[in-house]
């Protein structure tokens, strides 16, 4: 029998925090510190297990609204390929709907984005430019609220 994923992760914490981090020398504070820094991170994976499939979810849903801001790239002859190549992801990420098609829906629209940002940089208009730096301004300041939000719970932002 398998071991459900709590139960594993509960595992890789105490082997960490019980058998690692003691054996670790007092002279080894960076190793100490980044593994503190692991366990931390494993036990906030594990408190969010649930919210993960809605979180991603919401984060493709925040990339199609970042690539559909960019849909004006397409007047840019310098861009036209990143451009239509964006707008097919994109249409193919709407309709991801199971969790490992949304996943992998996010990963492929987030690399086109950055394609076209590079791009952008490389060779765009400055209209292209403008455009590129208030949709990423906007999505970005969309993302840090809720992502602010997600983590307020572990004290990391007493401001969310």
């Amino acid at each position: 029998m398998t071991p459900c994923v709590d139960d594993r992760l509960d595992s890789i914490i105490r082997a960490l925090s019980t058998i690692i981090l003691p054996s670790l020398p007092d002279s080894a504070s960076l190793a100490k510190e980044q593994a503190e820094l692991i366990v931390g991170h494993l036990q906030i994976l594990q408190s969010q297990l649930d919210q993960i499939p809605g979180f991603e979810q919401e984060e493709l849903e925040d990339a199609i609204t970042l690539a559909n801001a960019l849909v004006p790239l397409k007047n840019d002859p310098t861009l036209a390929d990143e451009a239509a190549s964006l707008s097919a992801i994109t249409e193919a990420s709407e309709k991801a709907t199971k969790p490992a098609a949304i996943r992998e829906a996010r990963i492929g629209l987030h690399r086109e984005i950055d394609t076209v940002i590079k791009a952008v940089f490389a060779r765009g208009s400055q209209q292209s430019k403008a455009i590129l730096k208030t949709a990423v301004g906007q999505s970005e300041q969309s993302r840090i609220t809720k992502d602010r939000a997600m983590l307020a719970a572990f004290g990391f932002d007493n401001q969310a």
